[in-house]
């Protein structure tokens, strides 16, 4: 099956994701086979996808991250 979530914390000025977010992402992304994790960031990713990217890799399970952003 598919699991999909989202952290609806961040916002247009701080694209961080919550410690309790990150939790919940790693512990549903044990039962995947295949991780794919989407980020968004204009220069810099912020600490919080970092982290949470980061403790997905800790799994293991083969991780697609795809960052997607704009700068002008």
């Amino acid at each position: 099956g598919v699991v999909y979530f989202e952290s609806r914390a961040a916002s247009y000025d701080k694209w961080t994701v919550p410690p309790e977010d990150i939790s919940r992402a790693h512990a549903e992304a044990r039962e995947a086979d295949l991780i794919i994790a989407c980020t968004y960031s204009t220069s810099r990713l912020a600490r919080g996808q970092e982290t949470l990217v980061r403790r997905l890799a800790e799994l293991g399970k083969p991780l697609l991250v795809i960052s997607i952003g704009f700068r002008n």
